[in-house]
């Protein structure tokens, strides 16, 4: 009975991570993956005469005290038919490590799109976090309000 188990094992152990390899959790059927950390996306087309779109990530990461990534992605149309977008540029406005940030909000303020952030401090409970960033068409961050100020 126990040679069949040694048998056993490695044979169901290869169907499970075959069967994984095949269906992730966070794929959707047109094969576009999305971390299931992702807890928030905000889009929008650039302000007039910039071409593209800006993409605004915030990815929640650890597991005691979870808090947040915040990505702005630059986009640019990847086919002449413009079905499918591209990643020109990236760059991290909060990085992980004591702030728990909501969804952001996009607006146009003047030839850039200003990101605003509202969240709170995972280490100080009712210590709440405000911070803005302006996008600039060409991939520059001015950062108006830093996270904490």
């Amino acid at each position: 009975m126990r040679a069949s188990r040694q048998l056993l094992l490695p044979g169901l152990l290869a169907a499970c991570l075959s069967a994984s390899a095949h269906e992730r959790p966070g794929d959707e059927t047109d094969g576009t993956r999305v971390d299931a950390g992702v807890t928030a996306v905000a889009s929008r087309d650039w302000p007039s005469g910039a071409a593209g779109k800006l993409r605004v990530v915030v990815v929640a990461q650890g597991f005691e005290h979870v808090s947040s990534r915040v990505v702005a992605q630059w986009l640019v149309q990847s086919d002449a038919a413009g079905a499918a977008w591209t990643i020109a540029s990236s760059r991290t406005l909060v990085e992980p490590g004591f702030l728990a940030i909501g969804a952001p909000r996009l607006d146009v303020h003047g030839g850039a799109v200003r990101v605003e952030l509202e969240g709170a401090h995972t280490y100080q409970p009712g210590l709440d976090v405000a911070c803005a960033f302006d996008l600039l068409p060409d991939g520059d961050v001015r950062v108006v309000r830093a996270c904490g100020d």
